[in-house]
């Protein structure tokens, strides 16, 4: 992430890889009353303006962890077990289209985060949207998965409160 000083007010550009699939890159930019965010090429065809909401009134609603077919929650895995990592993103702001990015990534005992998903979309006013990815654990031990939304960076925080889930993996 890129931070800087512009005409006063704060605004980021996120700087993330090209390759991730589905992965719009976007920058967001404020004039300390809308949300200016434009596509990777800087064409204004595709920029959205927004008045921004507060952190809190988009963000991660629900985290769960399932078993492959998602049939079922858990909370502790195998070694070499694929499952899936869900998070829902409600949207509590009266804004329609209000753009978001939401990452969900797994922390091992050493502090070691791993992105298992970045989603860049936007979200109408009152919506939830299911975002998932499937992880397979490489070693045993205790886990977290931490799933965040970054929304407005003209709020006070830049995201919105994390959702955690502990997670054990056996051997």
């Amino acid at each position: 992430m890129f931070w800087s000083q512009r005409a006063s007010c704060l605004f980021m550009l996120l700087v993330l890889p090209s390759y991730v699939p589905g992965l719009h890159l976007a920058s967001f930019e404020t004039d300390g009353a809308n949300i200016a965010v434009s596509n990777q090429t800087g064409s204004l065809d595709n920029t959205i303006f927004a008045p921004p909401c507060f952190v809190d009134q988009v963000k991660t609603s629900e985290l769960k962890l399932t078993d492959l077919y998602q049939t079922r929650v858990i909370n502790q895995t195998y070694t070499a077990r694929q499952v899936m990592i869900q998070a829902v993103v409600k949207n509590d702001c009266k804004v329609d289209n209000y753009p978001f990015l939401e990452i969900l990534e797994v922390r091992d005992m050493n502090g070691y985060s791993r992105p298992i998903v970045i989603f860049n979309s936007t979200i109408n006013a009152g919506d939830n949207i299911q975002i998932g990815g499937s992880w397979v654990p490489e070693e045993s031990g205790n886990y977290v998965v931490r799933a965040f939304t970054v929304t407005c960076p003209n709020c006070l925080g830049i995201l919105a409160p994390d959702m955690r889930l502990d997670i054990t993996v056996h051997d």
